[in-house]
């Protein structure tokens, strides 16, 4: 059963799982460039972000995926509220194209685009940057004995212009004299080790973004879409496969331990409901 884009698994044909998930994250202090600091006028920022995710066999090894957020944040102190709504719609397609022994090979292509008309210029309580994107990854998975597994991947995701409501705006380098702000493309990379035994699977994982371009923060002011956004992420990923036939519950927890422009994020924590249907004619 195929969790996320991300993992080493496949569904079988005429399989679609269905996926419900609820995350949250929290930081009170933020990389400024690389100079990490508080702002007495945010406080504490928490995320709240409630999915659906539907994920189909279409054959062996051709796994299509859809996902649609709703995200929340309130902040601690200050007086700006916080921003809430539907965010982007993603959709990839993962593809299992060379098997060797107990290696195998899958690529995966995706795009997002925004489904409401959220405003992506005020940071950090904008639900995100209303950029549509494309992407492509390579993911590595090796099965090792006593169900040890390791998984690599690598990948692109390009990001179009993003409309700001300005005439023009300064990076930090020149004013652009525009509606439109670049956000910069982003490298993907994960590593991931984990155990499968019968009723559990876990994984311990790093993550991690870079940007390829981008701007720093400004000293006291807000983020912009066009700074270098890059992170660090570690936790654990635990799936238990319940009694139930086909139902499943997942469970992570995981902290940004180095950024760039982003916030330091101590305690992001999520849980999922996952169902199998099956679809394949019973002869």
């Amino acid at each position: 059963m195929a969790q996320t884009t991300q993992d080493g698994l496949m569904m079988s044909k005429n399989e679609l799982c269905l996926v419900l998930n609820y995350d949250k994250e929290s930081w009170n202090q933020y990389w400024e460039g690389e100079r990490l600091r508080n702002n007495p006028n945010i406080g504490t920022l928490s995320t709240q972000m409630a999915s659906f995710m539907a994920a189909y066999g279409v054959t062996q090894k051709l796994n299509v995926f859809a996902v649609l957020p709703y995200i929340k944040n309130e902040a601690s102190a200050g007086t700006m509220t916080g921003l809430q709504g539907v965010q982007d719609l993603s959709i990839a397609a993962k593809y299992n194209f060379f098997s060797y022994g107990k290696m195998q090979l899958f690529g995966v292509i995706g795009a997002s685009v925004p489904v409401t008309d959220y405003v992506p210029d005020f940071l950090p309580f904008s639900i995100g940057l209303h950029s549509k994107t494309a992407s492509a990854r390579l993911i590595v998975h090796q099965l090792l004995p006593y169900g040890i597994h390791v998984t690599a991947q690598g990948g692109y995701i390009a990001r179009s212009k993003t409309n700001v409501d300005r005439t023009n705006y300064y990076t930090g380098n020149e004013i652009e004299y525009s509606h439109e702000m670049a956000v910069p493309d982003q490298v993907s990379t994960s590593l991931r080790i984990g155990v499968n035994k019968k009723a559990v699977l876990a994984e311990a994982f790093i993550d991690n973004i870079t940007a390829t371009s981008g701007t720093d923060i400004r000293r006291y002011d807000m983020p912009l879409p066009a700074n270098k956004m890059d992170w660090t992420r570690v936790g654990v990923f635990v799936t238990w496969h319940t009694p139930i036939e086909n139902f499943s519950v997942n469970g992570h927890f995981s902290h940004v331990i180095a950024g760039r422009n982003v916030g330091k994020v101590e305690a992001s924590y999520g849980a999922q409901l996952q169902y199998i249907l099956n679809f394949k004619k019973k002869k």
